[in-house]
């Protein structure tokens, strides 16, 4: 069975802007980071505190967000980071519903990595 296309519900709900993706591979036993920028339809907004709550519990002091990337974009893995207007967010899960139009991800907001 074929997953329903959301892409048309996030109509409206996303914002086309230029987000720097960094993700991280390993490379000769050594871990290194690719910078990419794109322009790509995208929400992120903080995640509700109901959704905060079933984290564990030394993780409800950190600021969440819920970021859904319309479209074919790279799909991104943990620990892989996202920079969107100043704001950086590092992913804790990923969701890949590409097939359905949208990425859907967990995030945390990283305060150590400079806006690029």
């Amino acid at each position: 069975m074929k997953p329903p296309y959301i892409a048309g519900a996030l109509k409206g709900w996303t914002a086309k802007l230029t987000v720097m993706f960094i993700t991280k591979t390993v490379v000769d036993h050594r871990v290194q980071e690719v910078k990419t920028s794109a322009v790509v339809d995208i929400n992120y907004q903080p995640m509700p505190p109901a959704q905060v709550a079933r984290k564990p519990e030394e993780q409800r002091t950190w600021i969440w967000w819920t970021l859904i990337i319309k479209g074919q974009a790279p799909l991104l893995k943990t620990d892989d980071t996202v920079s969107v207007n100043g704001l950086n967010f590092r992913i804790q899960n990923a969701r890949d519903w590409r097939t359905s139009g949208a990425s859907i991800y967990e995030a945390i907001q990283d305060f150590q990595r400079p806006a690029s």
